[in-house]
């Protein structure tokens, strides 16, 4: 929901994962539709193999744009490498603008939800349909509901992701952790 984003330099892990769980504590749980196999286009004959949702997506979108919104203000300033970063020269003036007031550049209008299971490949369109034929056989329902918000960590760029924390919807986040501890976790 939220792009990859540094973490102000006035605050700590222990206030990231007190803003993400008071965040989270304030959102309902919902349904978002039924998810498929789908290919994104990335370019140059490229594309990506995802998920996506399908069906009835208002919720979803509302819910990307509370938390592009609402986390916001827990990322460190905008500076221009982000911008060589994200390959500025192929976006729209919409996309730019976003990129630079909130990290990036594919959200709120542009947002197109998907979850995404390989790097771009050059035959997506195949993998796509062998995925969901897999996806068929051992997923009992494709119903997509969101019940909680993941906190992840990427140390470097292009890195893999490791889950921190998982913030239930609709809940309150009690920490078993001290903030020392907590720290130690998010920045090892």
């Amino acid at each position: 929901m939220k792009a990859p984003f540094s973490l102000r330099l006035d605050l700590d892990p222990a206030g990231l994962f007190d803003s993400v769980a008071e965040f989270a504590r304030k959102h309902s749980p919902f349904d978002a539709g039924e998810l498929r196999v789908g290919v994104v286009k990335a370019g140059h004959g490229l594309s990506f193999v995802a998920l996506k949702p399908e069906g009835a997506l208002k919720e979803l979108r509302s819910f990307e744009a509370r938390v592009v919104r609402g986390l916001d203000r827990l990322r460190a300033p905008f500076v221009e490498t982000d911008r060589e970063y994200r390959g500025s020269k192929r976006l729209t003036p919409r996309q730019a603008y976003y990129l630079h007031a909130w990290g990036y550049p594919y959200v709120l209008d542009e947002f197109d939800p998907h979850f995404t299971l390989t790097n771009a490949i050059p035959d997506a369109d195949r993998v796509a349909r062998l995925l969901e034929w897999d996806f068929g056989l051992r997923v009992a329902s494709r119903a997509l509901h969101v019940d909680a918000l993941t906190l992840v960590e990427q140390s470097e760029a292009n890195g893999e992701f490791k889950i921190l924390h998982r913030f239930p919807l609709g809940r309150p986040y009690r920490s078993r952790r001290s903030t020392r501890a907590l720290a130690a976790a998010a920045f090892d």
